[in-house]
This record gives structure tokens, C-alpha cells and sequence, in this order.
């Protein structure tokens, strides 16, 4: 799981818990009161808990069951007679509401902190951010090549854009990385480019979807040459802002950036917000960018090197 996986679900276990009021539930029951008097409560709190935690995603669930709170889901829980078991773990409740948030805080990203926090422009700061994810299937993992080609890429769509815009190129940065199920990159850029950047890419999931049933290469082709930045980039070209030979230049280097991107099989968030396909399934990434199995697998697997070649004649010969 990555750390923004975590959060999220840390998040959703913490509203469920104190939107639920469950440690309030459990209190009453530890109340010295008739018994009859206790059920009322207990089947509310146990009902509210039960609504909320058919919510959660399956990182809360794991974060849930990771500090014993997946018992609020069983009946028995509920109508336990032991005051001492319920004692222990109301105290468990209170302590996790006051102590998962500042866990939370200790491992979130630092681009939370560095992005800007305008209050007269609350979504600038996330307009300065783009997530890459590289999304690994369980046993794989993603080769060097596979990481620099998909930096390699953004890093030139963000440098025509800026050029275009006559903003600083440089100004594009690595803020953070992750990995877990998949690996994350958080790139902290003016805000500007950096909306474009994501405009592009999610032109380009628009296309790749409506041409899903092509090739990749064809897919790709066909895409590439219908992307409304190429058709700027040509306007622009037309009223002389460029040169026909800065045009072109501008224009093989964008291509060649979506080019990087699409064979990478990086997605961003915003993706999954577009339709019904799952980004990660069609856009996946060529083969040889990925290796699968452990270490001592691929090692077994891969060609015997020219030294490892020159010893083993060596020894057949003597």
C-alpha cells in the first residue's frame, strides 16, 4: 500500500469511528444500569458501526482489522459479559480517535506541506502538484528504464508547455515517491503548466478509450495526432510566436514525451474519475519495462553473462 492508500484509509476508519459515537455506545454499557437498559444502546452503536464500515474501502478494512476494530462488526461483540474486555477496548477506542491522526500526520506526503496554501486560492496548491503512479500487479516489479522514461516524459510535455506559455522550463521538481502495491511520484511544478500537463493527459485517456480496441501502436498514433495542443502549437506556428523550425522542434519533443508516458503505463488520480475503465488495465505498460518474480528467480531466468560463460569452458577444459 502506498502512503496516500494508508491515509485514506485511516481517514475513513476515524470519521466511521467518531461519526458512530461507538466509543460512547461502549461506555453506556459499562454504566451500572439494568441490563435491559443497555441493549438499546449497544444495537445502535453496533447498527451505526456496521452502516459505516460497509463503506470502507479495503485499505480501511485493513487498518480496521490491523487494530482489532473489525470486531464491531461481529454481534457477539455486542452482547459480551465481561465489563473488564469491554474496558480494555474502549480505552483502545479512545486512544486510536486521538492517536491515528497524528500517525496520519508523522508519514503524509511533504507536498501537503510545501504546496501553497492560499486561502484565496485553496485549489492552487493542488494544481501545482501531478501524481504519477506506476501501477505493479502482485510479483512484479518496475524496471529503471520503466521510472526514467516516465519522468523523462513529463519533464518534456512540461517543458513545451512552458515554452509555450514563455514560463520558466526548469521549474518542474520531484517533491516525493512511494511504493507499496504500486509506486507513486509527486512532481511539484508552476500551477499553470502543471494543469496542463494533466489537460494532456487526460485528453489523452479520453482518446485511449474511445480507441481502446486498436493496436498500441496504432492506438498511440492515432491519438497523438488529434491532441488540441498540437493544433495550439500549429496556431501559434501560424501568427509567428514560433519559428517553423522551433515549431516542429516543440512539437517532435511533445510527441515524443505522450510517446514516453503511454509506454510507461503511468496513470494520474484524475483518471479514474473520467469514465468507467480502469486506467490501470488499459494503459499498460510494454513488457520489457517489467520484471516478475523475486530476484533469485530472474536471476535463474536470465542468460548466462560472457564471464559466467568463460569460467564454465574454463573448467570443462581442465
Amino acid at each position: 500500500m502506498r502512503r496516500e492508500e494508508i491515509l485514506a484509509g485511516i481517514s475513513q476508519v476515524v470519521a466511521a469511528l467518531r461519526q458512530t459515537a461507538v466509543s460512547n455506545a461502549i461506555k453506556g454499557m459499562l454504566s451500572p444500569r439494568d441490563e435491559s437498559m443497555h441493549r438499546p444502546e449497544a444495537l445502535e452503536g453496533f447498527k451505526q458501526y456496521l452502516l459505516a464500515a460497509q463503506r470502507y474501502n479495503s485499505v480501511a478494512e485493513t487498518v480496521a482489522k490491523t487494530f482489532g476494530f473489525d470486531r464491531l462488526v461481529d454481534a457477539k461483540f455486542w452482547t459480551a459479559k465481561s465489563n473488564e474486555e469491554l474496558h480494555r477496548f474502549y480505552f483502545k477506542l479512545q486512544s486510536a480517535e486521538e492517536l491515528l491522526p497524528r500517525l496520519a500526520e508523522l508519514i503524509r506526503p511533504e507536498e501537503g506541506r510545501l504546496a501553497s496554501t492560499d486561502t484565496a486560492a485553496p485549489e492552487k496548491g493542488r494544481d501545482s502538484i501531478l501524481t504519477l503512479v506506476l501501477p505493479e500487479e502482485a510479483h512484479q516489479h518496475s524496471r529503471p528504464e520503466r521510472i526514467s522514461q516516465v519522468l523523462l516524459g513529463i519533464t518534456a510535455i512540461y517543458e513545451v508547455l512552458a515554452t509555450m506559455e514563455a514560463a520558466p522550463e526548469n521549474t518542474l521538481v520531484v517533491l516525493g515517491c512511494d511504493s507499496g502495491s504500486d509506486k507513486s511520484f509527486d512532481l511539484l511544478g508552476l500551477s499553470k503548466i502543471v494543469v496542463g500537463v494533466k489537460e494532456i493527459i487526460l485528453s489523452l485517456w479520453d482518446r485511449i478509450v474511445f480507441h481502446r480496441e486498436l493496436q498500441v501502436a496504432q492506438r498511440l498514433e492515432v491519438i497523438s495526432a488529434s491532441l488540441p495542443v498540437l493544433e495550439k502549437l500549429s496556431v501559434m506556428e501560424k501568427q509567428e510566436k514560433f519559428g517553423p523550425e522551433q515549431a516542429e522542434l516543440l512539437r517532435r519533443k511533445i510527441l515524443e514525451g505522450i510517446n514516453q508516458f503511454v509506454s510507461s503505463g503511468a496513470t494520474i488520480p484524475e483518471m479514474a474519475a473520467r469514465g468507467q475503465f480502469e486506467p490501470r488495465k488499459l494503459m499498460a505498460p510494454a513488457p520489457k519495462l517489467l520484471t516478475t518474480g523475486s530476484v533469485e528467480s530472474m536471476e535463474k531466468a536470465a542468460p548466462p553473462s560472457r564471464s559466467r560463460k568463460k569460467a564454465k569452458n574454463s573448467n570443462e577444459s581442465s
